[in-house]
């Protein structure tokens, strides 16, 4: 029993249902809220069965990526968070280590399989790239600056991403069907899909970016044992201080970007019924605890700090997802 909970903590289950209500908020907020705004409204087209399928492809690649991290961790977190070491204690390290394999080589057969059912053969080479990135993270990346922060967030942005790939070509071809043939209903079907993967991609560099300021963070938080181990994170490279600048730039781009995109959200706030809903998730949900994260770091003395920060970025990132969930029933 004891090593059931072990494994059970190992893989992080808050982490894999974030994946799993991010995955379900890009296919019925996001996808399903705009394309019921299109003319001859294709809606969802994916079997039910096929997108669980694709969930489970992401939760079982994150879940072997926590455990092999973990398993490459264990002389760091002895430091770190002594606490919440599992490995060698409560799960055996043989244990670990088949599981993580079990788990990549099953993510990689299902993504075959729905990428040759598709008929997008690429697409099964998706999980290949992203298992082999989660090992070599583990290994190599986490210990170097700049590279290993990119890679934890590019593998949180194909998350969104990977809620489309196989939805959308079914939606726009579909779509181009019922629609009356006409070059007018062609150009509208290139819209149709560009409008979805426009909306995909920007909650996909939102995940992006926010998760490049977590990973920072957590670098300071975990400076003394990652100084212990010999890695070669941000903040040991650079120190504490410029580290803090580097999130403060960090910070201050997605602020631009947001108040860049802004126009695109008031006019889409035009379009709703209650659009107070959506100012208050913007305000209260992103705005709010991303100054307050920004201050937070800037302000840190202690490890507690950083990690009051880090779980700032998380509420931003929840409340991020919950407005693409809203999509579908703001109308």
């Amino acid at each position: 029993m004891k090593a059931l909970v072990g494994f059970f903590k190992l893989v992080r289950p808050v982490n894999l249902f974030i994946i799993v209500f991010t995955m379900v908020a890009m296919r019925w907020g996001v996808i399903n809220g705009l394309t019921s705004r299109f003319e001859h409204s294709a809606g969802l087209q994916l079997e039910h069965w096929k997108f669980g399928l694709s969930v489970l492809v992401m939760v079982l690649l994150a879940a072997a990526g926590n455990i092999i991290n973990d398993y490459f961790d264990v002389r760091v977190d002895r430091i770190n968070k002594p606490q919440k070491v599992i490995i060698g204690k409560e799960v055996k390290r043989r244990v670990a280590m088949i599981t993580h394999h079990a788990f990549n080589a099953v993510a990689v057969f299902i993504g075959c399989f729905l990428a040759f059912d598709s008929g997008k053969y690429w697409i099964g080479l998706v999980p290949i790239v992203m298992g082999t990135l989660l090992w070599y993270y583990s290994i190599h990346f986490k210990k170097a600056p700049w590279v290993g922060n990119f890679v934890v967030a590019l593998m949180v942005a194909v998350v969104p991403l990977w809620s489309g790939v196989f939805e959308i070509p079914l939606m726009t071809e579909v779509y181009e069907v019922t629609a009356e043939p006409s070059r007018a209903n062609f150009d509208m079907g290139f819209l149709y899909k560009l409008t979805l993967w426009a909306a995909l991609i920007g909650f996909s560099l939102f995940a992006f970016w926010l998760t490049l300021i977590r990973e920072v963070i957590k670098d300071l938080e975990d400076f003394r044992g990652d100084y212990a181990a010999g890695f070669r994170t941000l903040p040991i490279v650079w120190g504490k201080k410029k580290s803090k600048v580097y999130v403060a730039v960090l910070y201050a781009l997605f602020f631009l970007v947001l108040t860049w995109i802004s126009p695109v959200v008031i006019d889409y706030a035009n379009q709703i019924t209650q659009p107070w809903q959506l100012w208050a998730m913007l305000g209260l949900g992103v705005i709010v605890p991303s100054v307050f994260s920004l201050v937070k770091v800037m302000k840190a003395k202690r490890k507690v700090d950083y990690t009051h920060a880090s779980t700032a970025v998380k509420v931003v990132m929840a409340f991020g997802i919950l407005s693409g969930l809203m999509m579908y029933f703001w109308h």
